[in-house]
């Protein structure tokens, strides 16, 4: 057997006989798995995670529009919970739920009248998300919006449910068909993000304490002195020592997989090196 080969098999025994070692190769990055995952996956949330947004609407006798607003609002992922309240019945701040969109009172009449209603967006979210939502939310406020107008001008009469039935029922003539442009159709988060980055933050740790410290060990104690004037190159004692943390390191890449997919259902993407 070729010299540096049996270099790196004595030194990767000697390293998985070490309770250190085998410590922060296999109990510890589960443990960090978890937690961070855990931690991470509360920050994940938003239009990515497939997930509808919780949404309160406050109206007061909304009347037949409060099915079309429904209905707008879950085509744009959200999910609503109406309560009978109105713009003007203001809640506790510290009893306001993180979402709220708030009409005026008697929406449908006042639609059908002809008169101006009043809609306000409430959330407690961070800007990003806070813009990201209200975008979401004029986008169905203005679909309403279309759909009273078109079925207003098509009813020889006043505005009522079924005109809005009858609208909604009709074919789309334009469609959107929206695609993503590279392998990974949602940004990773919690578990997802996690691990690759533990993986590679423990990986690097055991190379560079347990296997920095056992080439000092060896060179205080002249081990690599001895080495020096057995039957091999230097070449041959360079590369056995690089071997021998390069399978440490495939050892424990291959353990965190095996844990990652098992365990937390790790999506490790279309390729694996990705």
């Amino acid at each position: 057997m070729n010299p540096a080969f049996v270099i790196a098999l004595h030194d990767i025994r000697h390293q998985m006989r070490q309770g250190a070692t085998l410590l922060w190769v296999f109990v510890m990055p589960p443990i960090f798995f978890y937690f961070i995952g855990t931690v991470t996956g509360g920050f994940a949330g938003g239009g990515a995670s497939g997930e509808a947004t919780p949404l309160v609407v406050e109206a007061a006798a909304p009347g037949f529009l409060r099915e079309q607003i429904d209905r707008r609002l879950r085509d744009n992922d959200f999910e609503p919970e109406w309560l009978d309240g109105g713009i003007d019945a203001a809640a506790p701040v510290n009893d306001a739920p993180s979402r709220t969109l708030s009409f005026t009172a008697n929406l449908s009449d006042r639609i059908v009248a002809g008169e101006s209603v009043d809609a306000r967006f409430d959330t407690n979210a961070s800007a990003l998300t806070r813009d990201f939502k209200a975008i979401r939310i004029n986008r169905s406020l203005y679909t309403v919006l279309a759909d009273v107008v078109v079925g207003d001008a098509r009813s020889p009469e006043a505005l009522s449910a079924a005109d809005l039935e009858a609208l909604n029922a009709e074919p789309r003539i334009w469609r959107l068909e929206v695609r993503p442009a590279g392998n990974r159709q949602e940004i990773p988060g919690g578990f997802d993000q996690a691990i690759p980055g533990i993986l590679v933050m423990f990986t690097l740790l055991v190379l560079l304490t347990s296997g920095a410290a056992l080439l000092a060990i060896e060179r205080r104690q002249g081990l690599l002195r001895r080495l020096a004037s057995a039957p091999s190159t230097r070449a041959e004692l360079v590369g056995g020592k690089w071997l021998g943390r390069m399978a440490l390191a495939l050892v424990q890449i291959g353990a965190a997989i095996l844990v990652g997919t098992l365990l937390f259902r790790m999506h490790w993407g279309p390729d694996l090196a990705m």
